[in-house]
């Protein structure tokens, strides 16, 4: 799924390949001849994410910038399954191996927790309570917290399984127009 974040809208060369499950965001550019497979996410927040040519996005990957920091994968650059690209530049021939990471220099969780800190405090609003669990002792309403922490990757997970579904939605929807 391709997706324009305010007037920027991603750039993709014609020869370029990108699977229907995939998430291109933002001012991201994408050169000839490259393969971005099922699954795939590559979100501009904030900085430009520039893909050269001839280089293959592999399933599940991750590729992002930062407010902090442009994203940008040299030509004919590998990407492995599950890897993650936040807001550093992989060089030209670059092979990042399956679930390998790759951040800013300093802090090296310091994109990566800031990210996970924003998507708990803005999902943990969403997390239901039961009524009876709203209720303190005294029958006294409680604050609507949770009462665990929400792991970031979870969040995650069920993001991509909610815009997963909203594709097939979308695809079904096609089908049944035809």
């Amino acid at each position: 799924m391709i997706f324009s974040s305010g007037t920027k809208r991603p750039k993709i060369h014609s020869s370029a390949y990108v699977a229907p499950s995939a998430i291109v965001s933002g001012e991201v550019t994408i050169g000839a001849n490259c393969a971005v497979l099922h699954g795939a996410v590559i979100v501009a927040s904030g900085n430009a994410v520039t893909i050269g040519s001839d280089c293959v996005i592999s399933e599940h990957a991750v590729v992002k910038s930062t407010p902090a920091a442009a994203a940008k994968v040299g030509d004919g650059v590998l990407v492995g399954p599950h890897a993650t690209v936040i807001g550093v530049t992989l060089q030209n021939g670059a092979r990042l191996p399956a679930n390998e990471v790759r951040l800013p220099p300093g802090d090296p969780y310091g994109p990566t927790k800031a990210y996970a800190e924003s998507l708990r405090s803005l999902h943990a609003k969403d997390a239901p309570i039961a009524a009876h669990e709203n209720v303190a002792p005294g029958g006294n309403r409680r604050e609507d917290t949770l009462q665990a922490p929400v792991e970031a990757d979870t969040v995650v997970d069920v993001m991509m399984l909610e815009l997963q579904e909203m594709e097939l939605r979308r695809e079904e929807a096609k089908k049944r127009k035809s």
